[in-house]
């Protein structure tokens, strides 16, 4: 009886380690098209697949908790013991690591374009930070003048 009502559990847990991995696959994929809309600079399509992915990291929290209460109740077991739940824990790590570089990507490209808008907004204003430059005596001094190119 206790055999059978843990072999339950331990299939259980597969199911939610493989439920955890389907949808981190599709943030993967949702990451992978933010990418590519980041490149594009669609604000509006961007807007629809960040709630996409916010949607998809709430549904990973959930199995999460689900996965960590079984796990808890299980005193960890299975991801020693179990070789089908290792694999699963293993897929499951290396498409989180995965996941994570993307997202890491997908910021960089947000605050490079930010920085780009920042500097041309900054021209545009004839706020842009001035170069530093040197003097005869070596030491670090501003340019002089501020050039607008336009106002309104």
């Amino acid at each position: 009886m206790i055999r059978q009502q843990r072999n339950h559990r331990l299939n259980e847990l597969y199911l939610i380690l493989e439920g955890e991995i389907g949808y981190s696959r599709k943030l993967l994929e949702t990451l992978n098209r933010e990418t590519e809309i980041l490149v594009a600079r669609d604000i509006s399509a961007l807007e629809r697949f960040t709630a996409e992915k916010v949607e998809l990291i709430n549904q990973l929290k959930s199995v999460a908790e689900q996965r960590e209460t079984l796990l808890t109740e299980l005193d960890g077991e299975p991801l020693k013991t179990d070789d089908q739940a290792a694999a699963l824990w293993q897929d499951l790590i290396s498409l989180a690591a995965h996941c994570q570089e993307k997202n890491h990507i997908n910021g960089s490209i947000i605050e490079t374009g930010y920085r780009q808008s920042q500097q041309a907004l900054d021209i545009l204003q004839g706020t842009a930070r001035k170069p530093e430059l040197y003097d005869h005596a070596g030491q670090t001094t501003r340019s002089g003048k501020s050039s607008t190119l336009a106002r309104a």
